[in-house]
């Protein structure tokens, strides 16, 4: 469209911003790219926005997303791709029914 992406961060209706696997990987052993996402999000958090990473495949990394104050973090180390179903299922078999007031 022609427009640069932080415009879009004004532009658009959101709540969230998520940190690109290409840097969240490189992280853990890559300075340059630690300050991006450290800036990132520096940024959302000015902005009121939360932050998800993607593209976490070893603890190092979820490590440093936890130093620097990332809100969410998805990627393989967390967990592999799955179906819906397969997701809400085991949501519902971690969390104990509810029994009423006690």
């Amino acid at each position: 469209t022609g427009r640069a992406s932080l415009t879009l961060l004004h532009d658009l209706p959101i709540d969230t911003l998520k940190l690109d696997a290409s840097f969240v990987r490189r992280i853990a052993d890559s300075a340059r790219d630690r300050a991006i996402v450290a800036a990132t999000i520096a940024l959302a958090r000015r902005l009121r926005l939360r932050t998800i990473a993607e593209g976490v495949e070893s603890p190092a990394v979820l490590e440093r997303l936890r130093v620097l104050r990332c809100d969410a973090a998805q990627g393989h180390w967390l967990g592999a791709p799955a179906p819906a179903a397969a997701l809400l299922a085991l949501a519902k078999s971690a969390v104990p029914p509810h029994r009423g007031r006690e």
